[in-house]
């Protein structure tokens, strides 16, 4: 019988720690070295141990939807998408063509159909893990505007943007699935929350910088040094509690606030200070998770 708040101590051996459990616990729930528990980390730090593995399946989820305007019905795909249910059926009102859903990131959602007033859609695809992904997302956007540098391949420019906007999405899918279902992750809420912000963030800027031609080569040089220390920071090794500290962050602030921030005179210019906001949002980001692992580390 296992007691309510039965003290045991900690063990120790080389970096790991343990503790034993209950053997009549373990005899009542039949668990052995074969079989797998669930550990999942409550809002006030507590640990919980299941026996298996408490992890939600995902559903089949149909919606009914009265519109017709391809934007508010790009908007409801990829709701669905990213979050993470098995598939999906959006019933309309009226027939509807894939040609009428001109956004060419839906591409990037698999296994849609459209017709018959239904729009269908389902993916298995679901990453392990998001701070991989978000360093990819950043390479992605570098070589994107070195590209732009260099030989502006509008095919490859255009490629390299539809990645992001997918990494963006698949991050947004395992944030959820993370939050909502209980899917394992190495990574904790608030670094998923954090992972996801920049992400947006990310693909914002990408979304800004696609528009610009080759006579905006210079703001794109200018814009280089910032987006690989970004690169550089993120792919610090983020098994250390250490691998981002608030020295970082500020760095990383001097570098986006020494940017040209006129005011927009034009919409190019408009879209330079949206990229140049993007940046500085990521900057802040990136000093809130800092001050959030000072905290952490302190507690």
């Amino acid at each position: 019988m296992v007691v309510s708040g039965d003290i045991r101590k900690i063990q120790k051996t080389g970096k790991m720690h343990y503790v034993y459990l209950p053997t009549s616990w373990c005899k009542k729930y039949k668990i052995n070295q074969n079989v797998p528990v669930t550990l999942t980390e409550t809002a006030d730090g507590s640990l919980n141990i299941s026996s298996g593995i408490n992890e939600k399946k995902g559903k089949d989820i149909v919606i009914k939807v009265n519109e017709s305007d391809p934007k508010v019905l790009e908007k409801i795909i990829v709701a669905c998408y990213i979050n993470p249910a098995k598939s999906f059926k959006i019933l309309l009102n009226k027939d509807l063509s894939f040609h009428d859903l001109m956004n060419p990131n839906l591409l990037n959602i698999e296994l849609i159909e459209i017709g018959n007033k239904t729009i269908f859609g389902e993916s298995n695809i679901l990453i392990e893990n998001p701070h991989a992904t978000l360093r990819s997302m950043i390479r992605r956007l570098k070589t994107l505007i070195f590209s732009m540098v260099n030989d502006f391949d509008k095919k490859l420019i255009e490629k390299y943007e539809e990645e992001i906007d997918k990494s963006k999405n698949l991050i947004e899918r395992a944030v959820i699935s993370a939050l909502t279902m209980n899917r394992s992750s190495k990574l904790k809420p608030i670094d998923l929350y954090y992972i996801s912000r920049i992400s947006m963030s990310v693909e914002r800027m990408a979304d800004h910088i696609i528009t610009f031609e080759k006579k905006d080569l210079n703001f794109l040089e200018k814009l280089l040094p910032a987006v690989d220390s970004l690169k550089s920071l993120i792919e610090k090794d983020d098994s250390d509690d250490n691998w981002l500290t608030p020295e970082d962050a500020i760095n990383f602030i001097r570098i986006c606030t020494s940017l040209d921030s006129k005011e927009p005179e034009d919409i190019k210019s408009y879209s330079k200070m949206r990229v140049n906001q993007s940046l500085i949002a990521i900057s802040e980001t990136l000093m809130d998770w800092a001050m959030t692992k000072q905290v952490e580390s302190a507690a």
